[in-house]
């Protein structure tokens, strides 16, 4: 009996955000895309650390940092994970641990499409 393979991870990009994106031309997309990997790993720290610390104020400027920018580049899934994790914060409550949990796997998956993406087009 065979085995199925597990289904590679993948990022979802949005294809209409990455029309947008590609839209504004190799000079203005590839720099927003070296910036968006250079960034969304140090804000992922910088929300785990102060998770650890219980610092929920500390933890709203970098989960809402990386919900904006993983939305622009068209990161939605990750973009709403973050919109959900901010909410709870807002609202007095550290997000659940299920909601918290996919978190660094996004982040990473939104990576390695961003770095194919810029791998696979010259600028």
């Amino acid at each position: 009996m065979s085995r199925t393979p597990p289904p590679e991870p993948r990022a979802r990009l949005d294809p209409a955000r990455v029309a947008a994106v590609l839209a504004l031309g190799p000079s203005r997309w590839r720099p927003l895309l070296e910036l968006y990997r250079a960034h969304s790993a140090r804000l992922l720290a910088a929300y785990a650390d102060a998770r650890a610390h219980q610092d929920a104020a500390a933890a709203l400027a970098p989960i809402h940092q990386l919900r904006a920018a993983s939305g622009s580049i068209g990161a939605l899934e990750l973009a709403d994970t973050c919109r959900r994790i901010e909410a709870a914060l807002r609202g007095g409550n550290w997000p659940a641990p299920e909601l918290e949990e996919p978190l660094a796997n996004l982040v990473a998956q939104a990576d390695a499409a961003v770095a194919a993406w810029l791998d696979g087009r010259a600028g």
